[in-house]
């Protein structure tokens, strides 16, 4: 009887391990049956599906974009570990919880039957293993080319869905949000340094780098052209802050994305800020770090993001 029993059990193991490798990683990469168009995206090309109707979203900013659309009943699932406030309504029912950023949960995401899988950069490894299940494109935000890919990106979310009218409108209005805010920006003669504070170390972000947008689309001058374009920033000192004395700073608080607890503003205006003309001129602007960090290629976020720009720049002294 218990050999019988631990025949059952090792059978059944098996069956699961057989159906989890055919789902995800032991069939032909999925392709549509129906219309389709090709999109070019940064792992490749792929055809994908006209009007999906089972998308799982791996990148903020594109939830963020189809929402802008009303999309949202297209979507089944997402990660949920990170929901900024402007998607809270997404972390709950219907919507399924997929995994986090970073790690997509394979086996939740073959149970929702997508036929459409939009990712980014944080869960590009998986590029490979998602392509098995569904039609994958990786709509991550180039920082070589930022209103370039994001106006792509979008462009191919309108045609995906055809809402190619909706999305040339919102695009066009978001051109007319640059052009007025970078023409404050350049008037504004103020050399502006881009700091963000996590767990008391500091970092800056240059040209190039991923919140380029502040430099090299709207125009705002940096407190150093040379600051290297890494990713998470270039690690700096409070004596780095006053060496280059900043006219504007503008601060992105990377605590309270981990700790949902903003960091005292007295921790990052300390005694050695305090000597800066940003600080004496009251132009320190605490930046929506959700927005900036996350929330990286969509729509709504990113007028929301040049509309905060447009306010330091018309605020400053």
């Amino acid at each position: 009887m218990k050999k019988l029993l631990s025949l059952t059990v090792v059978g059944a193991m098996a069956l699961a391990f057989t159906f989890t490798a055919h789902a995800i990683g032991g069939r032909d990469p999925a392709v549509p049956t129906g219309p389709t168009i090709t999109v070019t995206h940064m792992s490749g090309v792929t055809e994908v599906p006209i009007n999906p109707t089972r998308v799982v979203v791996f990148d903020l900013g594109i939830l963020d974009s189809m929402e802008a659309l009303g999309l949202e009943r297209y979507i089944v699932g997402l990660p949920m570990n990170v929901m900024p406030r402007s998607l809270e309504r997404f972390g709950r029912s219907p919507f399924v919880n997929l995994g986090t950023l970073h790690q997509p949960n394979l086996e939740q995401i073959v149970m929702q039957n997508p036929d459409l899988i939009i990712i980014s950069g944080r869960a590009r490894p998986a590029f490979a293993e998602l392509s098995r299940i569904a039609p994958t494109i990786d709509l991550a935000i180039d920082n070589d080319d930022i209103m370039g890919s994001f106006r792509a990106n979008n462009t191919y979310l309108g045609r995906i869905f055809s809402r190619e009218a909706e999305m040339a409108q919102i695009l066009a209005g978001i051109d007319a949000q640059i052009a007025e805010v970078s023409q404050a920006a350049r008037a504004l003669n103020q050399e502006a340094l881009i700091l963000m504070h996590n767990q008391g170390a500091l970092r800056a972000f240059g040209p190039g780098s991923r919140f380029g947008l502040i430099h090299d689309v709207l125009g705002l001058a940096p407190a150093d052209p040379n600051i290297p374009p890494v990713g998470h920033g270039h690690v700096i000192s409070n004596e780095f802050i006053v060496a280059h004395n900043p006219g504007v700073m503008l601060v992105l608080d990377r605590n309270y994305i981990t700790d949902r607890t903003p960091t005292p503003r007295h921790d990052i205006e300390n005694e050695l800020v305090r000597l800066t003309r940003a600080y004496a001129n009251g132009n320190i602007f605490y930046l929506d770090t959700e927005l900036w960090y996350l929330v990286v290629g969509g729509v709504q976020g990113k007028s929301a993001k040049i509309a905060e720009i447009g306010n330091a720049v018309r605020n400053a002294h």
